[in-house]
């Protein structure tokens, strides 16, 4: 399916970072097995609830960092707010995870 190709690459292409790069290298290092060239199921097995549990931390983080933010708009106490402060919002204070287009909302 081309979709779910073209998908996959983006997603590829947003991982492939050198943030992600240094917490996978700074996790590897911290695991078991720091100095292995490559892993066997059984070592993957391992290291991976590591990876899980420092990801889930990150994205509860985030989602946290969001919802604090999302508080702090006019009439976020009603859950509503208007789109234009939240576009609005990347551009006058930076808040990079309220760029979302109009078609995802």
């Amino acid at each position: 399916n081309v979709s779910r190709l073209r998908s996959e690459e983006a997603w590829r292409k947003a991982l492939d970072t050198p943030e992600t790069r240094s917490k996978v290298d700074s996790l590897i290092k911290a695991s078991l097995y720091p100095d292995l060239e490559s892993y066997s199921f059984s070592q993957m097995h391992a290291i991976l609830p590591v990876f899980e549990d420092i990801h889930l931390q990150d994205v509860h983080d985030m989602w946290s960092t969001m919802k604090d933010r999302l508080m702090t708009f006019e009439g976020s106490s009603s859950g509503r707010i208007r789109l234009t402060d939240f576009y609005g919002s990347l551009k006058e204070k930076g808040w990079v995870g309220f760029d979302e287009r109009k078609e995802f909302l």
